[in-house]
């Protein structure tokens, strides 16, 4: 069996990239060789499979996900329930901004969008 193991930094220092032959005897692994020059190696890193990330100050464990690939019945619903006008400002919703800040002042200089 061949494998490429991408490059990338351990707690042990930086681990290169390679493509190994891994030979079988049975069940158990007879043997490693590095497949550009089928020298023999004592041993390869593989990359450890992400169960979990965690972001920000909150320790907030979530998973990433490309745009791309969220469908766009979801993106549609988020954005007529968040901004609709979301595609057309430049960051700042002028009539959300104002929306907001007359909430506050409606509610004695609480924070609209804020959870208490």
């Amino acid at each position: 069996m061949v494998v490429g193991v991408n490059p990338r930094e351990t707690a042990y220092g930086r681990v290169p990239g390679v493509v190994v032959q891994i030979d079988f005897s049975g069940r158990r692994i007879a043997g490693l060789k590095r497949e550009a020059d089928g020298a023999q190696i004592p041993y390869v890193v593989f990359e450890p499979e992400i169960v979990g990330s965690v972001f920000d100050l909150k320790m907030e464990d979530r998973t990433l996900v490309r745009l791309q690939t969220v469908p766009k019945v979801v993106i549609d619903a988020i954005l007529t329930t968040e901004d609709r006008d979301f595609f057309s400002h430049a960051g700042l919703a002028p009539k959300r901004l104002v929306g907001a800040v007359l909430q506050s002042v409606m509610r004695g200089g609480r924070s609209a969008g804020r959870a208490r």
